[in-house]
């Protein structure tokens, strides 16, 4: 299932919702932050394992957490393949990073 945290967030507080909806379901995040806090709340009340994506619509998700190792409230772990280049200040310094 894909979801965004906002949508969770109305789960979770829309009382007509059964406890543990998505207990059989991985959700992939995306969209905004999944905080630790909203992580926490969506998995107590709607049950299933909640995995955190980032990245853009045309590129798809290029961070995502582990299904067996989340780390709520982080980008999670490069996906394979990609190619990070993370900018540090106006003069064009960069940092980069390939997995494959």
């Amino acid at each position: 299932m894909l979801s965004a945290p906002p949508i969770l967030m109305a789960l979770c507080a829309n009382p007509n919702v059964p406890q543990g909806l998505l207990s059989s379901c991985v959700v992939l995040v995306g969209g905004s932050a999944l905080t630790e806090e909203m992580h926490e709340t969506a998995s107590k009340r709607l049950g299933g394992v909640l995995v955190g994506g980032y990245g853009s619509t045309e590129a798809g998700f290029v961070f995502v957490d582990s299904e067996t190792q989340p780390r709520p409230g982080t980008l999670g772990y490069i996906a394979p393949n990609v190619f990070v280049k993370v900018g540090f200040n106006a003069h064009h310094s960069y940092l980069t990073i390939k997995l494959t």
